[in-house]
Formats: structure tokens, C-alpha cells, sequence
């Protein structure tokens, strides 16, 4: 009896440890982490988004994922796109990475709806950094208050790079980006 006991004790305590281990790697994922979880619902991928374009994190479908500016840098790629003139400047303050691939062809709807800092986004026709000025799909500062929502067509199985940034270079938080399908109204009648 004393040796189940204390079986039993060990047990408890590794089950806490590794709870408590897989609690620590999702809230606090650093840039660049690999630690990947199922997140809650939409279907996507827990992660924080990269801090450089040459390594962003991969997301994929509809759903929503966390994002994280806090350590967040102001990198040279993206800056200067015309489509992000907006309120005096085309800068992508403190932004974060993401390659997004399409699981449908249509028109796909990106936002930070919801979040609390002052957002600013972009989507570019390929994986990785942007490969020149001039390539942004779309890019937005205020939609929904202060956050961002963009729009762009895509086609299956095409990867598509997103960059989640700030208005300011001091606006850098958590959030949460959200990927949907733009379905069309149905048409009139005939």
C-alpha cells in the first residue's frame, strides 16, 4: 500500500509538471519559437508570428492566431509600399511574419479585429519577404477602430505573406489575427 502511495505521488507530480510545462510554452512563446499547439478553435496554429520575413511562421486556412510585437522589431522589408501610405506613412511599425496558405480560391479576408494596440497590416503574392516595392496585395491602418483589416485574392494551395504591425513604433502587444473566406452574396433572382 505505502509503495502505491507513493507510485501514485510521482505520478501526480509529473502530470502537474508536464501541465504545467505545456502551460509555459504557450503563454510565454518567444519570437521565432518552434513550440506549435493546436489553438482552441478555427483550426490554426498557437504561435506569435516571426520577427524576420526570411523566417515567418507558417499558418494555413481560415481561423485565428495569436500574435506577439512585444520584443518585436522594425525591419527594412515592407516600408515602403504606397498602398501603406496612410496618416502620413508607409511604415509597418514593430511587425511580425506569417506565410499564409490558401486552402481556397477566392477572396480572403484578413483583420486584427478585436485586439487592443493600434495595428497596421500587409499580404504579399509570396512566401517570405516581400520581393520588391510596389508587390503589397493590400495594406490597412484603421478598419474596425483602430485595428486592421485587409482583402486580396488567392487560390489554393498558394502561400502569401502576411506582416502585423503598429501605427507606432511604440504600439508593439498581443493579439490576435483572423483569416476568413469573403463568400460572395448570392445573386438576384432571375
Amino acid at each position: 500500500m505505502r509503495l502505491s502511495v507513493v507510485f501514485l505521488a510521482a505520478a501526480i507530480g509529473s502530470a502537474m509538471s508536464i501541465a504545467n510545462a505545456q502551460t509555459g510554452s504557450i503563454a510565454g512563446l518567444a519570437k521565432n519559437s518552434t513550440t506549435i499547439s493546436t489553438a482552441p478553435s478555427g483550426g490554426g496554429l498557437l504561435v506569435g508570428g516571426s520577427d524576420d520575413c526570411s523566417t515567418p511562421d507558417p499558418i494555413s486556412g481560415v481561423g485565428s492566431w495569436a500574435y506577439d510585437q512585444t520584443a518585436a522589431t522594425t525591419g527594412t522589408e515592407g516600408q515602403s509600399e504606397s498602398l501603406c501610405y496612410q496618416f502620413g506613412q508607409t511604415t509597418v511599425h514593430v511587425d511580425v511574419w506569417f506565410d499564409w496558405t490558401a486552402t481556397f480560391t477566392g477572396n480572403v479576408k484578413v483583420d486584427t479585429c478585436g485586439s487592443s494596440n493600434d495595428t497596421k497590416i500587409a499580404a504579399y503574392p509570396t512566401a517570405g519577404c516581400p520581393v520588391g516595392v510596389g508587390t503589397a496585395l493590400d495594406c490597412n491602418d484603421d478598419s474596425c477602430g483602430l485595428q486592421s483589416v485587409i482583402q486580396f485574392a488567392c487560390t489554393t494551395g498558394q502561400t502569401y505573406a502576411l506582416q502585423v504591425g503598429c501605427y507606432s513604433a511604440f504600439g508593439g502587444s498581443t493579439g490576435m489575427l483572423n483569416v476568413s473566406e469573403v463568400v460572395p452574396p448570392p445573386g438576384c433572382p432571375i
